[in-house]
């Protein structure tokens, strides 16, 4: 319980340091270990930005107009900032 405890931190540090230009967060929807997204201002689709950072190693899903991403206890709290 701790370990998701201290995922979900890590989720809320990084959609509050997540102002990226293109990318639009819902706040009400980061109240877990679990951030949705969308790049659309990115200028690039869902499944590119997908596959873009697959080849860095971070997985993220396309889901139904939106990505996702999940947070573990391999992301620190000094990852998020």
């Amino acid at each position: 319980v701790d370990l998701l405890r201290e995922d979900n931190v890590v989720a809320r540090l990084l959609v509050n340091a997540g102002e990226i230009d293109g990318i639009s967060i819902d706040l009400k929807t980061a109240q877990t270990n679990i951030i949705r997204f969308s790049p659309s201002g990115l200028r690039v689709s869902e499944e590119e930005f997908v596959d873009r950072f697959a080849k860095h190693w971070v997985l993220c899903w396309k889901m139904e107009n939106s990505i996702r991403m999940v947070t573990h206890r391999r992301i620190t709290r000094d990852d998020a900032k």
